[in-house]
């Protein structure tokens, strides 16, 4: 048989019980096992915490997947509060909801909801509400900002509950379109 390298102390080694054998001794053997036995407990442990993660952290991530994404969707865009430029990465930009996250849950990841913005006119969004809307109405066209205010309405009074599964798949889907949205933009 060939001499192999040992997939432990990498000394060279020919196999004395079968062209399988990967390792050179017992000693090495029983390293291996213990590294192989640590991988699937680590493998179990992830999963676990997979599992058992918190719908509020859920949460949280799927709305940083969706906000870099609309960050960077409107990176050429100017601010939609306050008409300026803003680098959309960075501690420039924020993404900023016409209705807030407080207000109405269920819009929360509504992209029509969703606009790039300074950090600062973000923070002070009752002061620039109305220049927000008439931006808004302007990007969104009459007909669909009044359908976004409909929707609005309607899920002011019907509660939107987020599953687990769906919060997970919101931030695989966000974070995919904004990869294939760099990819046609030249940016990867």
């Amino acid at each position: 048989m060939k001499p192999k390298k040992c997939k432990i102390c990498k000394e060279m080694f020919t196999p004395g019980f079968c062209s399988t054998q990967i390792v050179c001794s017992y000693i090495c053997a029983l390293e291996h096992a213990k590294k192989d036995t640590d991988k699937k407990q680590k493998a179990k442990d992830n999963k676990w915490k997979k599992d058992n993660k918190p719908l509020n952290t859920l949460k949280s991530e799927a709305q940083k997947a969706v906000n870099e994404y609309v960050r960077y969707r409107d990176k050429d865009e100017l601010c939609i509060n306050e008409s300026v430029a803003v680098a959309w990465n960075g501690n420039e930009s924020d993404a900023a909801h016409f209705v807030s996250r407080a207000a109405n849950n269920a819009m929360r990841f509504d992209l029509r909801n969703i606009h790039k913005s300074t950090k600062k006119s973000n923070a002070n969004q009752e002061k620039h509400i109305h220049a927000y809307r008439e931006n808004l109405i302007e990007r969104l066209g009459e007909d669909r900002f009044n359908k976004f205010e409909e929707d609005c309405k309607y899920w002011r009074t019907h509660k939107r509950n987020f599953s687990k599964d769906y919060l997970e798949r919101v931030k695989r889907i966000f974070r995919k379109k904004k990869r294939v949205l760099m990819k046609i933009r030249g940016d990867i």
